[in-house]
């Protein structure tokens, strides 16, 4: 079987590609992946190409044993443990000799970027790199590189035929689920201002968390009089696909009859309790309306049943 020496890229995937192709790589790869000949030959391959790394002046180098096959059979390479080292540190040093060389002749900085990207931009004409760092923000389009921009963008009409725009007529139609007697409320969803989705990284973060530590449930004034609670109180979201026990938070933007769950807490998550019907053009799910119902949760009922 011909020989082939691999390497992993950092920050792929499980990329790996013979040593005839490692100067076309742009990235670069710091793994080395060894494939001994037999299995009693992986920790001596591994310490002597570390070894072998730290001498060709890359002590980062990391190495693994890798397993691959090839019509359901193993994959055994007809070469000595020497020199299977020796290939193996001659190419993860050639491949990041290689990359980093080709990083250093293709890098750029924001400046020529950004003129190429006016460069096939129209709405860019006139707003130059320089001006936009010595007038910190332009608006565009400009008409001149001394005007100040546009505040409206289409001021003398549409780019389309006559300058007119099109305007599509949308056929109205009722939502997947709609509230009844045993779901009279309307659940909806959506971000915070502290937390984006689901709070991987903002709920990392100490000030937002802080602002918004846990899981609320908004509803109307009216609704929380309804309920007869306060403020703070459990309260339980429950739909035809689950249930979400979260503090009732009182907000007098939301109207009776909705309820309103940000989807960024795991620990009360909103999505398991959205519909998951599919809007038959956009192919959307219908996250945002949903056949609610809410109730008091009675504190000491919720502690005896835990």
């Amino acid at each position: 079987m011909r020989r082939r020496e691999f390497i992993t890229l950092l920050g792929s995937t499980a990329v790996a590609w013979p040593l005839a192709a490692r100067a076309q790589q742009p990235t670069i790869p710091v793994v080395g992946f060894l494939r001994p000949t037999r299995a009693e030959e992986s920790g001596e391959l591994v310490a002597a190409v570390r070894q072998g790394l730290r001498e060709s002046g890359y002590p980062n180098g990391k190495v693994a044993i890798e397993s691959r096959w090839a019509d359901g059979q193993p994959e055994r390479l007809p070469i000595l443990a020497a020199e299977l080292v020796t290939l193996q540190v001659a190419a993860i040093v050639a491949s990041i000799d290689a990359a980093r060389a080709a990083k250093t002749a293709t890098a750029r900085g924001p400046d020529e970027i950004y003129t190429e990207m006016a460069s096939l931009m129209p709405s860019l004409d006139n707003i130059s790199w320089e001006r936009v760092q010595r007038e910190s923000a332009v608006t565009y389009p400009a008409d001149a590189p001394d005007k100040p921009g546009h505040a409206v963008v289409f001021e003398q009409g549409f780019p389309r035929p006559g300058g007119f725009g099109k305007l599509v007529a949308a056929k109205l139609q009722p939502p997947d689920e709609t509230p009844n007697e045993e779901y009279p409320f309307i659940l909806t969803t959506s971000r915070q201002l502290e937390h984006w989705h689901t709070g991987a990284m903002t709920r990392r973060a100490t000030t937002l968390d802080a602002l918004e530590p846990s899981a609320v449930a908004s509803v109307s004034r009216g609704t929380i009089a309804k309920l007869g609670v306060k403020p703070g109180d459990p309260i339980r979201v429950s739909t035809r696909r689950g249930v979400v026990e979260l503090a009732a938070r009182q907000d007098d933007a939301i109207p009776d009859g909705v309820v309103f769950i940000p989807f960024a807490f795991v620990e009360a998550a909103a999505n398991l309790l959205t519909n998951p019907a599919l809007d038959p053009f956009g192919k959307i799910p219908e996250f945002k309306y949903c056949a609610a119902r809410v109730e008091a949760v009675d504190p000491a009922a919720k502690v005896a049943a835990e």
